[in-house]
């Protein structure tokens, strides 16, 4: 799974000047955080496939259907069909990962990301959905992690 597949974007506070959004940027492999950010999206990748992960997101579609109503029920309590959308899903995330967005913007140091959803078509597509994480956050967890490497190099 590599990670040079990925889009990765940085919101900043302000306006980006030649950026067709207002505050955000594409960002690079080359540029600071992307390949640390991409990282992690390919842990996330690695442990969807992981059978436990496709166990744990079908119970939650029983879950969610067992809370909606008949009409809104996707499965009708069907947890073969559950399972097979389960590992559909897992498998279009570790082909296509959702749009990164590094925030800037988001300045509650308690709020660590969140994912913003497109629409859901048929077939799947994870590049409508967003995953954003809090950039003042990863800023100083990175400046953490260097610092780290710093203390243990010889």
């Amino acid at each position: 799974m590599a990670t040079t597949n990925m889009v990765v974007y940085r919101r900043r506070p302000g306006t980006v000047p030649n950026s067709p959004l207002p505050n955000v940027v594409n960002i690079f492999p080359h540029d600071d955080g992307y390949a640390e950010v991409t990282y992690a999206a390919n842990i996330a990748q690695r442990i969807l496939a992981l059978p436990r992960a496709i166990e744990v997101l079908t119970d939650l579609a029983m879950e969610y259907d067992r809370h909606a109503d008949q009409a809104n029920a996707l499965f009708q309590g069907n947890r073969n069909l559950a399972q097979t959308r389960a590992r559909e899903f897992s498998q279009k995330i570790s082909e296509v990962f959702p749009v990164i967005t590094i925030d800037e913007t988001i300045t509650n140091p308690n709020i660590y990301g969140q994912t913003l959803r497109g629409e859901v078509t048929v077939p799947f597509n994870p590049r409508n959905f967003t995953v954003t994480i809090n950039g003042q956050v990863c800023t100083f967890q990175l400046r953490s992690y260097a610092q780290d490497l710093c203390l243990f190099q010889p």
